[in-house]
């Protein structure tokens, strides 16, 4: 039998032939691993996803108060089920890496950086010259705007062509040698161009170019977004675009205006910076893909990229033009490029043809306007730099509305001031305003798109969009030839507009990434229990991480009764503790069901992981991610997904169900307030160093005085006293907490005075769902591993006990009944993520499956035997068994509560509105219903 988790509280004798000449005829095969202890086994008809071998068994032990009663005004009857039902646990995994990668994690994302800031400053001295050229090149060729502005549709052409092979390049060979050929392209475009051959060729050059930068340019973006603080990052590659195009035109204007070089000779730079980047990228990103890690942001891009099965068991990839068809059905990719499309359309007309209009309508002197191109990408780089971190502190979306329309107002000011000098000052403004544009509109969109699209989506985006940058300079060029270069400029106020239309939508669903990781039109036609490629990858991790890393430590940590520190630090490094915190914040990104995918997974090999994690993705992370400031966002949350465990306050020694009736009061000082009271009951109280706490700030008020605040670790007068004992998930701090005048700063006010209990009900409700999935992956435990032991080991009368007729129908009663559970549980979690009322749903989900839990923990208790069970295993299950009883009453109420609304005849409304505000009275005693 195993030696970690269930099996290491068994001791079993096995019997010699016990596996010989038996089938398993009757419970689902896929119950069990396809492997386990090299016995293969294979796939059944009926499917509980991918269920894998779970461990250690334990439930909560409920202990009656003898404190002293609080001044709340409601008498309280029994602890809260939440916090009762909450127990610490961490995990821990030898190869984990950071969740996210950052500048310096691993060490050659530095180098890396640098690399791609090098490709974009490249790419920067390529397409600032034009504009500071194209008088030269007319000149030379003897050719008018029309004919010169083809280079501008070539180089679109190199761009949009790449979108249709970058991915399928990049899979095959990796992202060094992608780096390698575009940089062989863009040498041979220059080499063309410097030989100063007839135009057409000149076009065909520009071709070459514009294909490799989009391989350049969709590699960096890709790579800079998804490390941590992706603006700042893309701020910075892009400003290093904007460098190469502020010095660009200042050297092409200084060669050729002196007389002594052909325009051509420009590219000899150009040639130079390309031939560099190529040997510097190949060596900075050639062992990319093996230093990527073992983290769960890379195990769930590489699951969901994998190839899929086909009827003969054989395997065969996506073909790279299927993704893209996928990608062009995406709404966010063609908004995407349609806002790329006219911001590279405003930004290359105005630095391409605002020369043009300098010298023909304020008859500017050629060789002094010539500079006015470097001040507009002087500005861009300078925006880049100084504005992108504004940004995310303003909000991308307002930031992006107000820099757009700034830039409008000034582009106008050129249009209608005749005023050279003011007109150069407007353009540089003009390029400050949309410097940052192009890097904060890239992170968005690429938080818009599920992580496994991210390369052909940002591919499209870039190409198609960056087929603007042709487009419109084109049109330009046909337009100034007929009626004067005036036109610029109605143009490019048309494309702002272009941009302000086509980012609202994309902009405003970026917060709602999580929820479109799920592919809803895969979902629908499918079991309610089917996953995503996103969950199922997440499934995958946490399932081989909890066997592999936490299964063998479950004994120790229950017999010493505290988790092991290195779990708690690798269960942060494989990403499981940050599942739903955005990717700016250093989290997963995910959607609500793939944490509940990972709770369950913890919950079959150890509770008290499985509870730690719950109570801090679902109650602790959600709080803050719903309810703090941005200045706590940014200060708690990339903690709480890298480093530090969180606490839900809530209970209290006669407030548990009854939370209303809080006893711990706050004040309000000088500084900010003053917390007093006890807290009990309390998850992760050992491991935390962040607490969200709840106190009473106006106790005149009632319940509507109920405020959350956040309590920090090592506060002075706040202490953590005796950790409780409990017969079960004993590795789970469950702790006493007293606040003795704790000064709390302002500044840790969770949301708004007095909405504490909304916040709480709201909170509470979704950790409902997350407690179901601890009772599911529970029975899932207890049946796996009791199943297979009367199937391979245990004899009555000369025959497996699991041979029995009876004993058949006992198990698959019971596995029935963990697959209406799991149904019920998968329900909730999507009705809560698409936003519909779910709260009946978490109720009746949170009542059968705990009630499942108890049937099945007591089954397997008698399937396996009084004779080989230890007593530590017995009376954790049997602690399991009464935990799950003890769900039924609270919940019940609940759903008799969502019932009774729905029922009531003619217009009646119950007393407690959706909103959770409470009528006067005795019917107060109803809102505790929404708590249990």
């Amino acid at each position: 039998m195993s030696s970690h988790g269930f099996g290491a509280f068994i001791e079993v004798e096995s019997s010699q032939n016990s596996s010989e000449g038996h089938s398993i005829p009757i419970v689902p095969q896929r119950a069990f691993p396809k492997v386990y202890h090299s016995v293969p086994h294979g796939p059944g008809p009926i499917e509980l996803d991918n269920l894998q071998w779970g461990k250690k068994l334990n439930g909560p032990h409920v202990q009656e108060s003898g404190t002293t009663t609080p001044s709340g005004y409601q008498t309280p009857r029994a602890p809260n089920d939440l916090e009762m039902s909450r127990a610490p646990s961490p995990t821990n995994d030898q190869d984990g890496v950071d969740a996210m990668q950052s500048f310096s994690n691993p060490p050659m994302n530095r180098f890396r950086m640098l690399a791609v800031s090098l490709l974009n400053f490249g790419n920067g001295l390529n397409d600032s010259a034009p504009g500071a050229l194209i008088p030269y090149i007319e000149r030379h060729y003897d050719i008018g705007y029309a004919i010169v502005s083809l280079i501008f549709v070539t180089n679109a052409i190199g761009f949009i062509l790449a979108a249709f092979f970058v991915e399928a390049l990049r899979a095959r060979v990796g992202r060094a040698r992608t780096l390698i050929v575009a940089q062989i392209l863009m040498t041979c475009g220059y080499i063309l161009i410097i030989c100063t051959p007839p135009f057409p060729v000149v076009i065909i050059s520009f071709f070459f170019l514009g294909l490799g930068m989009a391989l350049n340019l969709s590699m960096g973006n890709v790579f800079a977004a998804n490390l941590q603080n992706g603006t700042k990052m893309l701020g910075a590659m892009h400003g290093s675009y904007g460098v190469g195009g502020t010095i660009g035109p200042l050297i092409a204007t200084g060669m050729v205006a002196s007389g002594h070089f052909l325009w051509t000779r420009y590219y000899l730079l150009t040639l130079g910076v390309t031939i560099f980047n190529l040997a510097f990228a190949a060596w900075s990103f050639w062992h990319y893909e093996a230093e990527s890690g073992q983290n769960l942001l890379s195990n769930v891009e590489h699951t969901a990229s994998r190839t899929q099965n086909t009827a003969d068991g054989e395997t065969k990839k996506e073909g790279q033009f299927a993704s893209m068809a996928k990608s062009f059905k995406s709404k966010t990719v063609i908004l995407g490029a349609l806002f790329i499309f006219a911001y590279q359309g405003a930004e290359v007309s105005i630095s391409g043809w605002v020369i043009s209009f300098l010298i023909a309508n304020r008859h500017g002197n050629p060789s002094a306007v010539g500079y006015v191109t470097a001040g507009f990408w002087a500005g861009i780089t300078l925006g880049r730099f100084l504005l992108s971190h504004p940004a995310h502190k303003i909000g991308e979306k307002k930031f992006v509305y107000g820099v757009v329309v700034g830039a409008a107002i000034f582009e106008l000011l050129v249009w209608q001031v005749p005023n050279i000098i003011g007109d150069a000052v407007a353009v540089s403004i003009v390029g400050l305003l949309l410097g940052p544009v192009y890097p904060c509109a890239t992170v968005i969109f690429s938080r818009a798109i599920p992580r496994q699209e991210q390369v052909s989506g940002l591919s499209v985006i870039s190409a198609f969009g960056s087929s603007g940058g042709a487009v419109a300079p084109f049109t330009t060029g046909i337009l100034a030839q007929a009626a004067g270069t005036f036109v610029l400029h109605p143009i490019a106020i048309g494309l702002f507009a272009v941009m302000l239309i086509s980012c609202a939508r994309p902009l405003s669903a970026t917060p709602q990434r999580r929820n479109e990781l799920i592919d809803l039109t895969d979902i629908q036609p499918t079991p309610i229990t089917h996953m995503s490629e996103i969950e199922s990858a997440m499934a995958e991790s946490v399932s081989k991480f909890a066997n592999e890393v936490i299964a063998p430590k479950v004994r120790e940590m229950d017999e010493n009764e505290a988790m092991d520190p290195a779990i708690v630090e690798q269960l942060f490094e494989q990403g499981f503790m940050g599942v739903e915190i955005p990717e700016e914040y250093g989290g997963a990104g995910m959607n609500f069901t793939a944490a509940i995918v990972g709770i369950e997974e913890l919950a079959r090999v150890d509770p008290s992981v499985s509870v730690m994690v719950d109570v801090h993705n679902t109650l602790v992370n959600t709080a803050v991610i719903k309810y703090a400031s941005t200045e706590l966002k940014r200060k708690w949350l990339p903690k709480l997904a890298t480093n530090t465990v969180g606490s839900f306050c809530l209970s209290e020694p006669i407030s548990g169900s009854d939370a209303f009736a809080l006893a711990t009061k706050a004040t309000r000082t000088d500084s900010g307030y003053k917390i007093s009271g006890n807290k009990m009951w309390i998850t992760n109280s050992m491991e935390a160093d962040f607490f969200i706490v709840f106190a009473n700030l106006d106790p005149s008020k009632g319940y509507k005085g109920i405020t959350a605040f956040i309590v920090e670790k090592g506060m002075k007068g706040f202490s953590i006293a005796k950790k409780e004992k409990k017969l079960g998930i004993k590795a789970s701090s469950t702790c006493v907490l007293n606040f003795d005048d704790v000064e709390i700063p302002k500044g840790n006010l969770l949301g708004d005075e007095g909405q504490g209990y909304k916040y709480a009900i709201s909170l509470l409700n979704e950790g409902r769902i997350g407690i179901a999935a601890q009772m599911t992956g529970l029975a899932l435990g207890a049946f796996e591993n009791a199943a297979k032991y009367v199937w391979n080991d245990r004899k009555q009368f000369g025959q497996l006990v699991g041979d029995f007729q009876g004993m058949q129908h006992q198990i698959a009663q019971s596995y029935t009944e963990i697959a209406a559970a799991r149904a019920l549980v998968f329900n909730a979690a999507r009705k809560k993520e698409a936003g519909e009322d779910f709260v009946r749903d978490a109720a009746m989900a949170k009542l059968y499956a705990s009630q499942v839990a108890g049937r099945v923990s007591g089954l397997a208790i008698e399937w396996m035997g009084g004779t080989y069970l230890r007593t530590q295993l017995l009376g954790s299950m049997l602690t399991l068994h009464r935990y799950g009883l003890r769900e039924r009453g609270y919940r019940r109420k609940d759903v008799a509560r969502q019932q009774d609304r729905r029922y009531l005849r003619g217009n009646k409304q119950h007393p407690v509105d959706d909103d959770c505000e409470v009528a006067k009275g005795p019917v107060f005693n109803l809102i505790r219903l929404l708590l249990d």
